[in-house]
């Protein structure tokens, strides 16, 4: 697998900071780049060589079967997989250098603070998906169909953003010191902590049904078919997306699935 090194940095560059989680008072190590070398920057691609390091493990299982019958078919499909990724050979988390203006973060994987880049020892769950869909003739040329999609939600995790005069509230569980800086002399603007791994919660299923209906007739030698769709029938109301922030606006959604829509539609041929 490729991984991404920043030659400046060696481990050595970093000073361990044990933060403790507001959510259960459970340590946590932060790591905190040595100043001197902020904002340097020679980034390099390279193949990892040690699989216990970095590795991409799918497991999975999928079944699939289509049945047609007198005016109509059905086809639907069962997956159950799984994801285990490793990437313990990496010294920083592109999100937290300050200045790194090409990196992406990817939210749905654990951040390279380390105490969660092992995803094989997290015990992650097997992740199931459903598909279901169908059609039927009806007399007088009128045909409906149905499709129904069931979702694994994706990861969903809890992270603290911690600014350099960011301090242990007075109530703090653990072993914190009430008002104590969380990172002393912290290098960057912010450092992202996740506190919680990945697997130990996930956002809810998406649950969809589309339906549809279409009626086929003609006039003289034109053949016209008009259609109508109703997507997202049942109005669910899904999170895609919310705030993982530790804060007032924790937990707010930031998108959610386009809700119930229909669509008419008409086609001529001639």
């Amino acid at each position: 697998m490729r991984k991404t090194t920043n030659l400046p940095y060696g481990r050595a560059d970093y000073t361990v900071v044990n933060v403790v989680s507001p959510l259960d008072g459970s340590v946590i190590p932060a790591y905190n780049l040595n100043p001197l070398k902020n904002g340097l920057f020679d980034r390099v691609d390279s193949n990892s060589t040690d699989s216990n390091l970095r590795s991409l493990t799918y497991n999975g299982f999928e079944f699939g079967a289509t049945a047609r019958f007198a005016g109509g078919s059905l086809l639907g499909g069962w997956t159950f997989d799984r994801r285990v990724s490793v990437h313990c050979d990496e010294l920083e988390n592109w999100g937290n250098l300050p200045g790194n203006s090409f990196s992406t973060q990817n939210a749905n994987q654990p951040k390279s603070d380390f105490q969660f880049c092992d995803q094989s020892k997290l015990d992650l769950p097997l992740l199931h998906e459903f598909k279901v869909s169908g059609s039927y003739q009806l007399p007088k040329r009128i045909q409906v169909n149905a499709a129904f999609q069931s979702y694994s939600g994706p990861t969903l995790p809890t992270r603290w953003s911690i600014g350099r005069t960011l301090r242990y509230a007075a109530d703090c569980t653990g072993p914190c010191t009430p008002g104590a800086l969380v990172i002393p002399n912290l290098t960057p603007t912010t450092y992202v902590l996740d506190l919680t791994p990945p697997g130990s919660a996930y956002y809810d299923r998406q649950t969809q049904l589309d339906l549809g209906v279409r009626k086929i007739f003609r006039i003289q030698k034109y053949q016209f078919s008009a259609q109508a769709d109703l997507f997202n029938a049942l109005n669910v109301s899904y999170v895609k997306s919310q705030n993982t922030t530790l804060g007032s606006s924790f937990g707010q959604p930031l998108d959610v699935l386009q809700p119930r829509m229909l669509r008419l539609a008409m086609q001529v041929r001639f």
